[in-house]
């Protein structure tokens, strides 16, 4: 077996668990459509059938007693959360802070009440602070909470709240007096209004006294998540969104309770907001001062792809929304005055999802982490910490891996950490050392080792491990699966049935994926992969085990993953691919089995991690008896359920299998979009999308009807995400009609699922206009349009239907639906692999064979998918020179042609074997050359620049990163610090195919002379 990065997709073929008696019947799907989905979910016909009316329940399972999952295959992370205050609980906490000259810990609530309590274990309850509802009865979120950096003496507290959303003045910073009492209490009616400015969805409202004793205080971009950046605030210094602002409030005006410190960057620019010391933030939530160095930290949110972590310069600008973090988001914006700078770290999506700024530690009790920045997600529940010597990250470490929503750190007068949960416990924790023992090398290596099975050979669960059925499997590229629970010993699921289920501790879901051995027949079903999702003090944890070539087995998967690939012989007259190209006697199946942070990127604990064991996925029911079968009833006999399902309550509405054409179109769609897209397209989920498809709302709630797409509409004319009617102006349908960048769902799934792409068709083909009415509100901007009229097809016309996605999408329609002739097929396809609109092209990459598809390297790929292969100079060339998005020649001179802001490359060849030359093409900031440090410089006057510096004397010689050649004296400058980033781009390789970085690299080497021998 060997790897290759192509997924694999397939005919499917049905296979029913059977719960209770541990039998698996498989079928071959009935023929549909060009591709057969997947069967997943049961069949009444089939289970009445398989069962007879005397289906056998036995009164009480046989106990699981045999389980050796235990741990994690990973050593154990240094650190775990520990209950700093086991007798303290709040409701939705917000923020954790301390003050000068007293012990006494402070809380803030979103609801606006505030408490204090003695820094101590044994504290079982916490006074009152302050209801700052009573005197602010507008009030509708409380965020952060300082006090004066003299306190007691000067006895002041300065709190952040909001009033009204998305009003002009309704963030506001107030400063209250604090009563000597014991226990202090705030004097409600001392309130004073500091600072007042927008309120949105991001509002920031961090805020801390900086060393200098002046106030800092975030701000947000004043808006939600989508459109990203709907003010266009981020790089808007004429108003205070998107910045950290800077003000003296002991020493007020006569118009206004603070002033402006006389060295605040942009205090003398025309048409700048005064106040201002950085901006470019989305939504920087929490902020914090080094205590010893001064140096001012702050987590900032991202949106699409990355969490940052920024050490804030004066002046600052960190990008938004030009950038996030290294990716370009609107690039043809206007700037701020100051170039953009890059954060000092920063986390994709599969590790975070909502960063929350912490400290740098300077306590006594964790000696390890001293001088470390110490931070965590709020999503996930992983806390960082990283090292930094004031040019460059030293080191990065993962401490610990919670289940908490980390919603604020705190910081004690000694400088001990403590960090809160919002919402699943909302207590207080702090960091100790892992008293976790290293399992590790016993984890479980092999499925045969883990006690789920009584024979891996023949497939047969342990006793005790009972197979389940789900209503609505998801689409998994066209493979099948069968699904097991184990629930420790004796125990029971526990919780209300129709809300949360609460699962014991050692608790494991098993999944095996299976495809057919010979491609489009009948024939034996291949296992591929064995996923199990694993709770243990109170997380889940998901593995894979992927099954060896005689299928008596399977292997414990690497933590990033694995691609397998083997060879698979298609059965005399099976029918080609998607019916689209020819088929061939032998070919190359694969499979990529995912990572384990791909896995959580679905399962996260926001959604309940577990998503297909719930009362609308469970609740099966079939055969012809009276009642029929019910297997929640079933479960609660075997002593699975400690809470009765009634009858009342098996007879609610639950999802429906998609895939039963004699089930009513509006529950299979919907069933479809709860298996596929809900557990992100939610409430809590990530989506960054504003739809909301779980099952139970309403389609007039899911803010998809007429609703403009918020994530690009592909140039589809008038798009909504669900246009009633028209399938082809609906950017939900395109989305699962393409490959590539916007493909929906973009984990799990690599191929278009063709009968439920006529599922969503006929199902948006058949809503009337009117089903929308009740969805439209000021905010909805509704599009309005009269349905495109549509022809049939005429070969003649395709040329000009891939000028226009919407056409262009019909003609791909009309492709998958099998009603276009061989000859007319074959010219459609060879148009389309010449358009250079990749919102066409990606339309049409599902027909051609894998093996023609480009096969992007990625961000993190293996080098030796690049090394293993044979490069050509000449097309390499190309690559330098010619290929857009390569920035090389703009950088970098080759024979004298080229920019000179980085290294003459000329002699390359000669300087790196072909491994180190690849590692700085993929890491560049991992090695900088002095003499092409980069550097960051700060004017007295508040001009930001990044570059090169070239001469350093009475004046400074300085070449920007826009390649601007600048002589300043060295009287007017503020500050020269070098940079920990390189000025070449990350990620640059990320959109070649493997032969093109093999190419480019070959070309780089041959660079060894100084002249070329072709020039």
């Amino acid at each position: 077996m060997r790897t290759r990065p192509t997924p694999w997709h397939q005919r499917s073929f049905s296979i029913v668990c059977l719960l209770g008696v541990g039998l698996f019947a498989a079928g071959v799907s009935p023929p549909g459509f060009a591709q057969t989905a997947p069967r997943e979910s049961p069949d009444s016909g089939q289970l009445n059938a398989a069962v007879g009316k005397d289906f056998p329940v036995r009164a009480r399972r046989v106990p699981w007693t045999t389980s050796r999952i235990l741990g994690s295959p990973d050593p154990p992370l240094p650190y775990e959360a520990e209950l700093a205050f086991p007798g303290l609980k709040f409701v939705e906490p917000v923020t954790i802070t301390n003050a000068p000259g007293t012990t006494r810990l402070f809380v803030v609530q979103r609801n606006g009440k505030l408490f204090s309590f003695p820094n101590s274990p044994d504290c079982e309850a916490a006074d009152l602070f302050a209801n700052l509802k009573s005197v602010v009865p507008g009030l509708t979120d409380t965020y952060g909470m300082t006090f004066h950096p003299q306190f007691p003496d000067c006895p002041f507290v300065y709190v952040c709240y909001i009033l009204e959303n998305d009003t002009e003045d309704g963030s506001v910073i107030a400063r209250f007096d604090v009563q000597p009492t014991e226990p202090p209490q705030v004097d409600l009616e001392s309130q004073q209004i500091i600072f007042r400015w927008k309120s949105g969805g991001h509002n920031g409202c961090s805020i801390k006294f900086g060393p200098d004793g002046l106030l800092y205080f975030s701000t947000g971009d004043g808006k939600g998540p989508n459109p990203p950046d709907t003010l266009r605030a981020g790089q808007d210094v004429s108003n205070v969104l998107s910045c950290i602002l800077r003000i003296d409030v002991e020493n007020g005006c006569a118009d206004r309770p603070y002033s402006i410190p006389e060295d605040n960057p942009f205090i003398d620019l025309e048409g700048v907001r005064p106040e201002i010391w950085s901006y470019g933030f989305r939504n920087p939530w929490k902020m914090s001062f080094d205590s010893v160095t001064g140096d001012l930290w702050v987590g900032d949110v991202g949106w699409q792809t990355w969490e940052l972590v920024y050490r804030v310069q004066r002046g600052g600008n960190y990008g938004w929304s030009i950038t996030e973090g290294s990716q370009s988001i609107h690039p043809n914006d206007e700037r701020g005055p100051t170039p953009i700078l890059p954060p000092v770290m920063q986390h994709d999506h599969s590790e975070a999802r909502s960063i929350t700024g912490g400290f740098v530690y300077h306590g006594q009790r964790l000696t390890e982490l001293q001088d470390a920045y110490v931070y965590g997600d709020y999503t996930t529940g992983k806390i960082w910490a990283l090292w930094y010597d004031g040019v460059q990250v030293t080191k990065h470490l993962e401490l610990a891996d919670t289940s908490y929503q980390i919603v604020a750190w705190g910081e004690t007068n000694d400088g001990e950490l403590f960090f809160m949960d919002h919402a699943r416990t909302n207590q207080i924790y702090r960091l100790v050392p892992n008293r976790t023992p290293n399992r590790s090398e016993q984890f479980p290596t092999r499925l045969s080792e883990t006690g789920l099975f009584s024979s891996v050979r023949e497939h047969l669960p342990a006793p005790g491990v009972v197979p389940y059925s789900v209503q609505a499997g998801y689409w998994a590229d066209g493979t099948q699966a069968i699904r097991w629970m184990a629930l420790p010993c004796a125990a029971r699921i526990q919780g209300d049935l129709e809300g949360d289920w609460v699962f014991p501790d050692g608790t494991v879901f098993l999944r095996t994926v299976l495809m057919p051995t010979d491609a489009g027949s009948a024939g034996p079903l291949r296992r591929l992969e064995t996923q199990i999702l694993h709770r243990e003090n109170d997380s889940w944890r998901p593995y894979a085990y992927h099954w060896n070539d005689v299928q008596d087995d399977a292997d414990l998967v690497p933590a990033e993953g694995l691609v397998m690939e083997w060879n698979s012989r298609r059965s005399s007259g099976s029918p080609p691919d998607l019916g689209i190209h020819e088929a061939s006697e032998q070919r190359f199946a694969t499979w990529r089995i995912a990572s384990r942070s791909e896995c959580t990127g679905c399962h996260t604990a926001n959604v309940g991690a577990v998503l297909g064991v719930n009362f609308r996925q469970t609740n099966v029911r079939a055969g012809a008896d009276s009642p029929p079968y019910s297997q929640l009833a079933d479960w609660y006999r075997q002593g699975l359920l400690e809470q009765r399902p009634s009858d009342d309550l098996l007879a609610k509405d639950h999802l429906t299998n998609p895939y039963d054409e004699s089930a009513d179109i509006n529950h299979r769609a919907r069933s479809y979009l709860h298996a596929n897209c809900a557990h992100c397209h939610r409430s809590g989920g990530g989506g960054n999308a504003l739809i909301q498809l779980d099952f139970s709302l309403p389609l007039a709630q899911t803010k998809t009807l007429n609703q403009r797409p918020t994530q690009g509409t592909f140039d589809l004319p008038n798009a909504a995400i669900i246009s009633p009617g028209d399938p082809f102006r609906s950017v939900l349908f395109y989305r699962l009609a393409k490959f590539g960048p916007g493909r929906m769902p973009h984990l799990g799934s690599l191929s278009v699922d063709n009968d439920g792409l006529r599922l969503i068709h006929d199902w948006i083909h058949q809503i009337t206009d009117e089903v929308a009415v009740d969805t439209e509100d000021a905010d909805s901007q509704p599009v309005r349009a009269q349905p495109l009229v549509r022809q049939r097809e005429n070969p003649g016309r395709a040329e000009e239907m891939l000028a226009a996605t919407d056409q262009a999408l019909q003609l791909a329609w009309h492709l998958r639906s099998g009603k276009l002739s061989p000859e007319t097929r074959k010219d459609v396809l060879q148009l389309a692999a010449k358009t250079t609109r990749p919102q066409v092209r990606d339309l049409f990459e599902a027909f051609l064979p894998e093996g023609d598809r480009k096969q992007r390297l990625g961000v993190n790929f293996d080098p030796g998918r690049v090394l293993s292969l044979q490069g050509d100079v000449l097309r390499g060339r190309n690559v330098y020179w010619n290929t857009d998005g390569m920035q090389c020649k703009t950088c970098h001179r080759v024979y004298n042609q080229g920019g000179d802001l980085g290294p003459d490359l000329s002699v390359i060849g000669k300087k790196y074997e072909p491994l180190a030359l690849l590692d700085t093409l993929r890491r560049p900031s991992a090695k900088i050359e002095p003499l092409y440090q980069a550097y960051n410089l700060i004017t007295k006057t508040g001009q930001v620049h990044a570059g090169r510096l070239l001469q350093k004397s009475d004046h400074l010689l300085f070449k920007t990163s826009e390649n601007q050649l600048l002589r300043i004296p060295a009287t007017d400058v503020e500050e020269l610090a070098p940079s920990p980033r390189s000025l070449m781009p990350e990620r640059l390789l990320q959109g070649l195919s493997p032969q093109e970085a093999a190419d480019l690299l070959t070309y780089l080497l041959s660079l060894r002379a100084d002249l070329p021998d072709q020039e």
